[in-house]
């Protein structure tokens, strides 16, 4: 139940409850925390090499600004300490979440485009005079619920990584009313990357070469057609056309180049580049590797690689993490953390 209250945090339009229960409940139980039987491998990965690049930060750059840098990338081991010191045997009902977590989508697409105005909820990014930022309609009629994520790309990649979650813990069972449910809160959010993610995922999941084929070919297929009838992008399709994936692919291209020319103090390649709280929040963004690799740095780069090299277990969900936040980061915004602490926990209890 507190892990769900977590994870659903962000409809208060904060994500530092999570943080700061966390803490409070590893400073409690500080005794036990000291004493948790954690492998040689973790305390090196997953505890001291972050905290290693956390004091190099505070070295050359604000003391507030390192630390909510180290936060949004390594807060994920908060979680993970968390569920190893938590005494209850299942803290993590991952059907009840998922279940939870798609019926507030589709209940707050159905709200924000009837009786709700969306800038009144704390979930949406507003602008300073308090008007939403970047939530435009589509077709003119339609606003998409941004829940846990803020953001309709992240949001979707969760729940398809939630999904992932549940089948993995589930293996036997058969396609049933909660992959529907999940099914339509991702159609309802409307994120291109979302929607190709949970094609992807399915794709993958097909264990016959027979219906690999068939998943493939009904994949092409739905892809030209949507191509075929979008030439304009005015069209239902518009998120997934080809015409708005080459715009996103050119874009991140451009974005590579414009880091890599103001890139030219060493250290900041090195570990990652420093930031005021005067600038606007520089973490996020819709690159999200792109953006580790400009704040974290080669060193912090490479930290990550080697952590996600050395999961195990539920490599399908690290998968979908991993691969939509090439686009927005939802592997770094707080569900995102929770769920790679839940997997990393997972995999150190199998050992």
């Amino acid at each position: 139940m507190i892990y769900s209250i977590f994870f659903l945090s962000p409809y208060l339009g904060t994500s530092f409850i999570a943080y700061l229960c966390s803490i409070a409940y590893l400073v409690i139980n500080f005794t036990k925390t000291i004493n948790l039987k954690v492998p040689l491998k973790i305390i090196l990965l997953f505890i001291f090499a972050p905290i290693s690049h956390l004091i190099i930060q505070l070295f050359y750059q604000q003391e507030l600004t390192a630390l909510i840098t180290f936060k949004y990338f390594y807060g994920s081991v908060l979680f993970f300490l968390y569920l190893s010191l938590s005494k209850r045997k299942s803290i993590v009902n991952i059907k009840t979440l998922l279940v939870l977590l798609s019926i507030c989508i589709i209940i707050e697409a159905v709200l924000v485009n009837s009786v709700i105005s969306a800038k009144y909820l704390m979930n949406y990014p507003k602008t300073d005079d308090g008007e939403l930022q970047a939530a435009g309609l589509f077709w003119g009629i339609y606003l998409r619920p941004y829940s846990i994520g803020g953001n309709a790309s992240i949001t979707a990649s969760l729940v398809v990584a939630l999904l992932s979650i549940f089948h993995h813990e589930n293996k036997n069972r058969k396609r049933n009313w909660i992959d529907y449910l999940a099914y339509t809160a991702v159609l309802v959010v409307y994120s291109g990357t979302g929607i190709l993610i949970m094609i992807a995922y399915l794709v993958s999941r097909s264990k016959k070469i027979k219906k690999i084929s068939l998943n493939l070919l009904i994949s092409i297929i739905t892809i030209l057609l949507i191509n075929s009838i979008d030439s304009d992008g005015s069209s239902i399709f518009e998120k997934i056309s080809y015409q708005y994936m080459t715009d996103i692919i050119q874009y991140k291209i451009y974005q590579i180049a414009i880091v890599f020319v103001e890139h030219l103090n060493p250290i900041e390649i090195l570990f990652g580049r420093s930031w005021s709280l005067h600038d606007p929040m520089p973490l996020g963004g819709d690159f999200g590797w792109l953006n580790a690799l400009e704040y974290g740095g080669v060193f912090g780069a490479l930290l990550l690689i080697i952590q996600y090299a050395n999961i195990k277990k539920y490599k399908a969900t690290l998968g979908v993490l991993l691969i939509s936040s090439f686009h927005y980061a939802a592997i770094f915004s707080l569900g995102g953390q929770l769920l790679f602490g839940y997997i990393l926990y997972k995999n150190f209890k199998s050992e």
